[in-house]
């Protein structure tokens, strides 16, 4: 019984929703096992772009990218920490972006990349 409420907890700290408003809008954020999520109302490519364009305005350094036709990853690197991004495109202006920071995830870090990704768009 010990055991289960345990890893009950466990499951449930790990799984959490995130909700953030700003500007007479919400945007939910969806945080599971170290990925915050959220969609956006922007093509794939202008979601992509925002999000390099984040880490630069950031001083991360991009280490590795690709891009196909509706998803697209981004690895990059800090003192502190990795982060990873995938995007899937929903749409011609959809697109879900995830963000995990650090092998274990980081909510604050992560949210922060989200913020600067719709501060681009």
């Amino acid at each position: 019984m010990a055991l289960t409420m345990v890893l009950l907890s466990l499951w449930l700290t790990s799984c959490a929703a995130v909700v953030a408003g700003g500007a007479g809008a919400a945007a939910a954020y969806t945080y599971i096992a170290g990925w915050m999520s959220r969609d956006y109302d922007a093509s794939l490519d202008e979601a992509y772009q925002a999000s390099l364009d984040s880490f630069k305005e950031n001083n991360i350094t991009v280490v590795e990218r690709s891009k196909e036709l509706a998803s697209a990853q981004i690895k990059a690197e800090s003192p502190e920490q990795t982060y990873w991004v995938k995007l899937e495109s929903k749409g011609d202006k959809m697109t879900n972006v995830a963000v995990r920071a650090g092998l274990m995830g980081n909510q604050e870090a992560s949210k922060k990349i989200h913020t600067d990704i719709e501060e681009n768009l």
